[in-house]
């Protein structure tokens, strides 16, 4: 259970961090992986990457944080 878990969260981290927040959002993609519990969702996310879902989801694909509007 340990790897599913790993690879579904590799899985929403990677496309977390080829969208842009304008077109995406956490909770869609954090369902899109079987993350029903959005809380836990981003505490293992958090453990894991050392940064929320959300961050993730701020940056660019080239890493650069993108301005706030």
């Amino acid at each position: 259970m340990t790897y599913l878990r790993r690879l579904r969260l590799h899985k929403a981290r990677a496309e977390l961090a080829s969208h842009c927040p304008n077109t995406i959002t956490v909770t869609t993609v954090a369902g899109r992986w079987g993350f029903l519990h959005l809380s836990r969702f981003a505490e293992q996310y958090r453990q894991l990457f050392g940064e929320s879902p959300s961050e993730t989801l701020k940056n660019d694909p080239t890493g650069n944080a993108q301005a706030s509007q």
